[in-house]
């Protein structure tokens, strides 16, 4: 198909303008969060820039895109709510972008919505420049989020999307920091020494709150009792939100394989003979990788491309950008009678030292807001 021209006097179209998610695991208000940010501004990042720099991670527009094998795969749910609000309150109509069939569909019949996210989280709006879209981004997000710096808006775009999450979710108890390097495994057998945080020596007292926070969603051992796959929400007391961990086979997309644990969670909920296994016990081990990290992504599949949808045809996606950035870090039978007998369980070691996703959820919603397929350690912490 030849290339779409455009005339010089054709205005264009800010199809999504910047979309940012910050998703620091710290507490929202208060001392803590002051500590928390001192903490935050101290650490240096593992990545900060464009996400044409890296080298195994992408950025995918939708859940349901095809997974990368050998790279990092980053989904959030913000590109989406710009997608969906310019979808349906300015063209009224599935988005049609030439040569872009594919992931216009894509996000056209794609099931996440603002209904994944508490209204507190987010902002996001779309419009038509002439109708005062850009005034009505600027006061809605300075009632928000008056801390957020806005990109500059240009009023020379003929529409613009724009949408931002910001969330803070703080574990009940801090988990324990890791003195000792995690040796990290990618996909590739290619071994990195990263720090990392967790809980272990639960029988102790003092970590004992700590074992108490961490729900076994679900998980699965070899005859030798070795796991071989799990899912772990961090901390069941999380309100909204949840942060799930899981190491498990992937799927040919992150929305196939997010479908594929949760069915797996819910048949070990049914099942009255393994739901001994989803307690976290005190001489289990539980190790996750810090990350923390900002990229910025454009969409270069859609950015230059025409819009074919009636009333805007011939209209050109200026922009397409995405903005996250995202932290984790660290924020535990016995029997007894009269005559003491004490029977030590078998210890667990959920080790995050290979590939592992993670992502965030609302906890009466279905859909994540945010999964990340860890293939390697190019946006790991690593260990000093």
């Amino acid at each position: 198909m030849p290339k779409t021209r455009f005339p010089m006097s054709t205005k264009k179209i800010l199809l999504v303008l910047l979309v940012i998610v910050l998703c620091y695991f710290s507490v929202k208000m208060g001392f803590d969060k002051l500590a928390s940010t001192i903490e935050m501004n101290a650490m240096v990042k593992t990545f900060d820039g464009n996400s044409s720099e890296l080298d195994s991670t992408i950025i995918l527009p939708a859940l349901d895109s095809p997974l990368v094998k050998g790279k990092n795969n980053i989904w959030c749910s913000t590109f989406q709510l710009a997608w969906n609000e310019l979808r349906d309150n300015v063209i009224q109509a599935p988005i049609i972008i030439a040569d872009s069939q594919e992931i216009c569909d894509t996000l056209n019949n794609a099931m996440q919505s603002k209904k994944d996210i508490s209204a507190e989280s987010y902002f996001v709006a779309a419009g038509k420049v002439s109708d005062g879209i850009i005034p009505t981004i600027e006061s809605g997000m300075a009632k928000q989020f008056p801390s957020v710096k806005l990109p500059e808006l240009d009023a020379a775009d003929e529409m613009i999307a724009y949408s931002y999450l910001e969330t803070y979710i703080k574990f009940k108890k801090p988990f324990r920091e890791n003195e000792d390097a995690l040796m990290f495994t990618d996909s590739a057998g290619v071994i990195t020494p990263v720090s990392s945080f967790g809980v272990w020596d639960g029988f102790q007292r003092k970590y004992k709150p700590i074992c108490k926070q961490v729900e076994v969603l679900y998980c699965e051992s070899n005859k030798n009792l070795d796991l071989t796959e799990f899912a772990l929400d961090l901390c069941k007391f999380t309100k909204p939100y949840q942060i799930v961990i899981a190491v498990t086979e992937p799927k040919e997309s992150l929305a196939e394989t997010y479908k594929t644990l949760q069915k797996k969670i819910r048949d070990i909920k049914s099942d009255p003979k393994r739901q001994f296994s989803t307690k976290f016990s005190t001489v289990d081990v539980l190790e996750v990788p810090d990350m923390f990290w900002k990229i910025d992504h454009h969409f270069t599949e859609l950015e230059g491309k025409a819009l074919l949808n009636p009333g805007f045809n011939g209209l050109p996606v200026s922009q397409a950008l995405q903005s996250i950035n995202f932290r984790l870090d660290r924020t535990g039978v016995i029997l007894e009678s009269s005559a003491l007998l004490a029977v030590q369980a078998i210890p667990r070691y959920f080790i995050c030292d290979k590939p592992f996703l993670i992502y965030l959820k609302k906890r009466d919603a279905e859909e994540p807001f945010f999964m990340m397929w860890v293939d390697n350690a190019e946006l790991l912490r690593q260990f000093d």
